[in-house]
């Protein structure tokens, strides 16, 4: 294998082996992630109450197993557009971590903000055609910067001005 100028950790996580917990499995896994919850120091700031929870597939890396879940208004890991099969995390182009979805859900593991290169995270086919793609992070400058030019774009087509009359 020649030299590459992008060394980068890929697919270390082992794919999901069981389906999303259910039935006593998913009550104690409930159990212990409400009582997190409940024990986190908050400083007064209202959390608001954990709602139904959302299991995702497990991954296991270095010898451990983890299950993401989530309860509050968040969503994650949840395709925006349906008829997919895979969802990818590549940075620079190059898939560093891949999940088959189970149940419309996904779990990826990678690193992000690498060597300037952030996640983006892609949905395919089983025929592997790419259905939808997402940066993982929104540059807040590089929205800013486009807000102002649709606006720009927008007084120049319509005749308006930002200006109050002639100088």
């Amino acid at each position: 294998m020649p030299p590459t100028d992008r060394f980068v950790i890929r697919f270390a996580a082992e794919p999901p082996r069981e389906p999303t917990p259910y039935g006593r499995w998913a009550d104690a896994l409930t159990t212990h992630f409400l009582g997190a919850c409940h024990s986190l120091e908050t400083d007064g700031e209202d959390l608001g109450e954990a709602g139904a929870i959302a299991w995702f597939p497990d991954r296991s890396y270095s010898g451990r197993t983890y299950v993401p879940a989530v309860a509050l208004t968040l969503v994650w890991g949840v395709p925006m557009v349906g008829g997919g099969s895979i969802v990818t995390a590549e940075l620079a182009d190059l898939a560093v971590d891949q999940c088959a979805l189970v149940e419309e859900r996904f779990t990826l593991l990678s690193a992000d903000n690498y060597r300037g290169d952030y996640l983006e995270i892609k949905l395919w086919d089983g025929n592997g055609a790419e259905l939808a793609s997402e940066p993982l992070w929104v540059d807040d400058d590089e929205q800013d910067e486009s807000d102002d030019a649709a606006q720009a774009a927008d007084g120049e087509s319509d005749g308006e001005s930002d200006t109050d009359g002639p100088a």
